[in-house]
């Protein structure tokens, strides 16, 4: 079975024209340098306006950067709640992060400890051995 993914939310055409409509006016370009800007006739922008039809994904970039926005908030009139789940998101990685970067370096730390002792065991397991080496030659016999 596959996985699910997200619905987006319905798209209300009219509320796209309006959005469309508000890109347009806020870039002061007019009805002709518009038209001329996304690459279609005065009348197509008419019917985005209206909302009976709906621009190609590839106008719908050219109006998003017209608009400094996104085509996902012209087409859905948000983003936010996405943007907001893509910062939980990053916050709970970036805490990860530290949490796993900390861990390395105790992991690294504690390496270190277990390489210092293993060389002072086997420091004493030479004495030891010395010790008892002349140990042994000095009992008499």
């Amino acid at each position: 079975m596959k996985p699910q993914q997200p619905q987006k939310p319905k798209l209300d055409r009219k509320a796209v024209g309006q959005r469309i409509r508000q890109i347009y006016i806020e870039s002061g370009l007019g009805e002709a340098g518009f038209a001329k800007r996304v690459g279609v006739s005065k009348d197509m922008i008419h019917k985005w306006f209206r909302g009976v039809n709906l621009p190609k994904p590839e106008r719908l970039e050219i109006i998003a950067k017209i608009g400094n926005t996104t085509p996902e908030w012209i087409l859905y009139g948000s983003f936010s709640p996405n943007l907001d789940t893509l910062r939980e998101a990053n916050e709970k990685m970036e805490h990860w992060k530290h949490i796993a970067e900390t861990q390395k370096v105790l992991i690294e730390s504690q390496n270190s400890l277990i390489e210092d002792l293993k060389r002072q065991i086997a420091d004493q397991k030479t004495r030891i051995a010395v010790l008892s080496s002349l140990n042994n030659n000095s009992r008499p016999r």
